[in-house]
């Protein structure tokens, strides 16, 4: 079986731009920065055949390369409890685009589509059990964080094997946007 997602990696300058937003949340276990990258399906688990059909339909999946930047920060909840904290995204129709056609592919795979709303984000740290006020002085300082604009020129099929330190992700395969 294969855990799979589909993600556009993020460019090593804006990987050290993201990690200058580390600070000191305890209890926060922060991204690595070969980690860094922007989901734009996951797939979850599935068998050899699918796996293979879903590389083969992919890299039918024609787009023009486009721009992209980072901007603001916030955080995803679970009740109460703040679970991740992100950084986000300046909204893309090109984006949004690649993202449905990718989604129209799978489907062709028979993966089901997403259900929920699309929220573009990179993931910069996993919270446990931390208070809404603990990162507040995190949400508030950095705000108006932004980056340059970065091409996006590429998306990547990813596996997963998650693992008691966390998630090891590998590349299976590279397809290019022209």
């Amino acid at each position: 079986m294969y855990r799979l997602f589909i993600a556009v990696p993020i460019p090593s300058q804006i990987k050290r731009n993201l990690l200058q937003l580390r600070s000191n949340i305890p209890g926060a276990k922060w991204t690595l920065d070969d980690q860094f990258h922007i989901t734009l399906k996951f797939i979850g688990e599935v068998d050899g055949q699918v796996f293979s059909d879903i590389r083969n339909k992919l890299s039918e999946v024609i787009m023009d390369k486009f721009l992209l930047q980072i901007k603001g920060v916030g955080y995803f909840s679970s009740g109460k409890l703040p679970k991740l904290l992100w950084a986000g995204l300046e909204e893309s129709q090109q984006l949004i685009r690649l993202k449905n056609k990718l989604e129209r592919s799978l489907y062709l795979c028979g993966i089901n589509r997403e259900g929920r709303k699309f929220r573009p984000h990179v993931t910069l740290a996993r919270l446990n059990n931390i208070q809404i006020n603990s990162v507040s002085n995190f949400l508030f300082s950095n705000d108006n964080f932004t980056t340059e604009n970065f091409i996006i020129d590429e998306f990547r099929l990813y596996s997963s094997k998650l693992y008691p330190h966390g998630a090891v992700h590998n590349i299976e395969a590279v397809y290019s946007l022209e």
